[in-house]
């Protein structure tokens, strides 16, 4: 919640700087300091604990999986990345802290592109992606390389864009579809995207909105010859689903300025704008379900936050007037923009608060109740640990797992 209140706070603060370029430049720096800080401060934090700190705790030497390629609790690069750290005498908080730091220096080389507003991308970014950056380690690192892949091909150097795009596979399983998709539009597309694309896009999300595509795909994916624990699989993901959305606007929208700044833009890349292609189209096609999105949506959200400012901005600065209509209108859209964020922020706020967990965690905390490396000062590491790991658990328990899939995690003791 504390980022929460930085970041959208740090909008409206950049929105107001509109014209001074340099102003804007300064407060980024701050405000992307500050965040990454207090994501790296982080300590035994959320949900996703319960099982990635015994694994990390349990792992072998980098070497023992190498001669037993069958004993991976995840993905190979992930394991191997984690037992080369514990072996340099590194607890799981500085693994956390590496791939925290990693995924905002790439970050930081996108975000290079953008020339203004940079302060209200990261807004953007961190409101929809703060998942990613706190619980989803090995997804964070995952889509780190992928976003140097993206960075690479735009500069044709095609050898260390493969070899970002193995790593990306090797860090977490969804980034072989992903990368597959990314490669194949990079392939495909040899000219810069045009306009009818958005409009297919945006009739593609109109069709979206209207149409009961949880009914029909349910049905389908019933039908396909698929293994039965695969079909629960998706049929759990896609019931997780919702056919109005707030996000709809805000994907309308963003592709509603990419047509229409679109005729002044430069070249921006080959590998940016296949990650664009890709980003939409998912988006577009996964719209209803929300959960599933939310997995992949992580790869392509930062390319396609810098893809929307860096074409609005280059239309701006080839136009000789840029106080006109339709520049009102952006800075109303980002003020609305920014005025949902800080909606969202009071309402999941107010939703850790309903958690059925907070009935049975130490001391009625959840997931996210801050803990930081200071809570040092006045705790043991021991302490804190097994606090967080309950806390965790209840979590899982209570709030997250279907109660068809309880049965999965052993209830937490009182």
């Amino acid at each position: 919640m504390y980022i929460f209140v930085l970041v959208v706070g740090a909008g409206f603060v950049d929105l107001a700087l509109t014209g001074r370029d340099r102003a804007q430049q300064t407060l980024y720096r701050i405000v992307f300091a500050v965040v990454w800080f207090l994501f790296v401060i982080r300590y035994y934090y959320g949900g996703d604990i319960y099982t990635y700190v015994p694994i990390y705790e349990h792992l072998h030497p980098w070497q023992w999986y190498l001669r037993h390629p069958d004993h991976y609790e995840y993905e190979h690069g992930y394991i191997l990345f984690c037992a080369i750290l514990k072996g340099l005498g590194l607890s799981y908080y500085w693994m956390t802290a590496i791939v925290t730091t990693f995924y905002f220096a790439v970050i930081a080389l996108l975000f290079r592109r953008i020339k203004r507003h940079k302060t209200i991308a990261l807004t953007i970014l961190v409101m929809l992606d703060y998942n990613l950056i706190f619980a989803a380690h090995r997804q964070c690192l995952s889509v780190s390389f992928f976003l140097l892949m993206v960075l690479l091909m735009d500069k044709r150097k095609y050898v260390w864009a493969l070899l970002c795009a193995w790593l990306t596979v090797e860090m977490h399983k969804s980034g072989i579809f992903i990368v597959s998709l990314a490669w194949l539009f990079f392939l495909v597309h040899h000219h810069k995207l045009e306009r009818w694309f958005f409009i297919g896009i945006l009739v593609l999300l109109f069709l979206m909105l209207v149409l009961p595509v949880s009914t029909i795909s349910s049905a389908i994916i019933s039908s396909l010859p698929l293994p039965e624990s695969f079909v629960l699989s998706l049929n759990l993901h896609l019931a997780l689903g919702r056919q109005f959305q707030a996000a709809w606007l805000l994907y309308a929208a963003a592709v509603v300025f990419m047509e229409y700044y679109l005729q002044n833009r430069n070249d921006i890349g080959r590998g940016t704008e296949a990650a664009v292609i890709m980003g939409l189209l998912l988006t577009a096609l996964f719209y209803h379900y929300f959960y599933l999105l939310w997995r992949i949506r992580s790869f392509f959200l930062p390319v396609l936050i810098m893809y929307l400012f860096r074409v609005v901005q280059d239309a701006e600065d080839a136009e000789p007037l840029r106080e006109n209509a339709m520049t009102i209108v952006k800075n109303l859209s980002l003020m609305l923009v920014l005025c949902f964020f800080a909606y969202r922020a009071v309402f999941f706020e107010i939703g850790t608060h309903k958690f059925r967990a907070n009935l049975h965690s130490p001391g009625g905390k959840n997931i996210y109740t801050p803990c930081t490396v200071f809570d040092l000062r006045h705790h043991s590491r021991t302490y804190l640990r097994q606090e967080r790991l309950k806390i965790a658990e209840c979590y899982w328990f209570y709030d997250f797992i279907p109660e068809k899939d309880q049965f999965q995690i052993k209830k937490p003791a009182h």
